[in-house]
C-alpha cells in the first residue's frame, strides 16, 4: 500500500515463487543471494526444521549474515510475551538480538506498527542509493497508515467463515 517503497523496492516472498524443480531451500536461497536486503519477521514458532536442523528462516538468516547484506529483524510481541515463542525459537532469537551481528532488532505488535518500522528502516538504505521519497509520497504513506484502525488491520485467529454474516 505504499507507493513509495512499491516504486523502489520489490518484496521476494517465497509463497509467492513459481513452482520449481529446485528444493524449498534451493529456491529460497536463491531467491535472497540476488536480494539486496534481509528482512527477518519473528514470530512465535520456529517452523518445520530441514535436514539441516534449521528453520527456513534461520537458514535464510544465516545467508544474510555470511552475504553480508543489511539485515532488518522486525519481532512480534513485546518482550514479555518472549517465554511464549517455543524454544528453538527463543534459541534463534537470542541469536538475533546480540548487538555484535551487526544489526538491530525492532518489537512491532499490530501490522500498521510493521509497516511503519520497516518504511523507517528501508528508507536511510534507498537514500544511501539516492532514492527518497516526495513531500506527496510521505504524506500518502501517512495517510493510508492512518486511515487503518488497529482492529481493521488485525489478524483474525479465532474466527471461522461460517462466523461471517451472509448478507
Amino acid at each position: 500500500t505504499d507507493t513509495f517503497l512499491s516504486k523502489h523496492t520489490e518484496a521476494v516472498l517465497f509463497e509467492r515463487l513459481p513452482a520449481s524443480g529446485r528444493s524449498p531451500e534451493e529456491s529460497y536461497i536463491t531467491a535472497l543471494k540476488t536480494s539486496d536486503v534481509y528482512l527477518g519477521i519473528i514470530g512465535f514458532q520456529y517452523g518445520q526444521a530441514g535436514k539441516d536442523g534449521l528453520s527456513a528462516v534461520q537458514r535464510e538468516y544465516a545467508t544474510a549474515r555470511k552475504r553480508r547484506m543489511p539485515i532488518l529483524v522486525f519481532i512480534k510481541g513485546e518482550a514479555s510475551r518472549d517465554g511464549e515463542r517455543d524454544s528453538k525459537m527463543q534459541h534463534f532469537f537470542a541469536t538475533v538480538r546480540h548487538a555484535e551481528k551487526g544489526h538491530t532488532c525492532k518489537r512491532f505488535g499490530t501490522y500498521p506498527d510493521l509497516k511503519k518500522h520497516v518504511r523507517d528502516a528501508l528508507l536511510p538504505i534507498l537514500h544511501e542509493r539516492g532514492v527518497t521519497p516526495t513531500n506527496l509520497e510521505q504524506e500518502e504513506f501517512q495517510t493510508t497508515l492512518a486511515a487503518a484502525s488497529v482492529f481493521d488491520s488485525q489478524l483474525v485467529t479465532q474466527a471461522e467463515y461460517a462466523d461471517l454474516d451472509k448478507r
